[in-house]
């Protein structure tokens, strides 16, 4: 996303194009989502040994892809935090890139708390957060206290650092998963269903995928 200039124009329409297809096939989250994109200096690491693309670009790009749902609301957040508004912007992609600008507005600290305080004043029906968990406050038992505060919230952790161990877990309706998919509103919206595998399943009977 940083090096987005310097990307041949063809490409990024191609590019912007793809993340647009992705969006249509994607479900729609019910009610209200805040999304809190991590922006810190350690996001600069790449997502994998494999590829090019940073932490930061994972999770700028998922919150593009979620930012952009009716109902949802972005804040970037590393020392300081500020409220990200995507309601005029036309893409995915330019999403995605107006979400990484606020970098040098938050800092390269890793502190989410203020973020919550300032969100948690309404209130969200679920939580997600795109980090790579090198959080430098008590901001995970802040969320935990919000969600028990409300049994319909749920919260939703992608660890963009890959496998590696959570510290955000301990709470029935906080999930902390590893890794990147631009599938994760499907996951999510599986996860707040009555029977969740039937859902992830397709409602096809297990023999039939074995």
């Amino acid at each position: 996303m940083t090096s987005a200039l310097n990307v041949p124009p063809a490409l990024l329409s191609a590019l912007e194009t793809a993340m647009e297809y992705s969006i249509q096939r994607l479900g729609k989250l019910q009610g209200q989502t805040a999304v809190f994109v991590d922006l810190s200096g350690s996001m600069y690491a790449p997502l994998s040994d494999r590829g090019t693309i940073s932490r930061m670009d994972a999770a700028c790009t998922l919150g593009g892809l979620i930012g952009r749902q009716v109902g949802c609301k972005v804040y970037a957040f590393g020392t300081y935090f500020k409220a990200v508004g995507l309601g005029n912007i036309p893409s995915a992609l330019q999403a995605a890139q107006r979400i990484q600008k606020t970098e040098h507005e938050v800092g390269g600290g890793t502190y989410l708390l203020p973020a919550f305080e300032a969100a948690f004043a309404r209130h969200f029906d679920r939580i997600v957060v795109l980090t790579d968990e090198q959080v430098a406050d008590e901001a995970w038992s802040r969320l935990q206290r919000y969600l028990d505060a409300d049994e319909r919230r749920h919260a939703y952790v992608l660890n963009l650092a890959g496998y590696s161990a959570s510290f955000a877990g301990g709470h029935p309706r906080l999930i902390s998963v590893g890794g990147f998919s631009d599938r994760v509103l499907d996951w999510i919206a599986a996860l707040e269903q009555p029977d969740p595998i039937d859902m992830i399943l397709g409602h096809l009977p297990l023999k039939q995928l074995v």
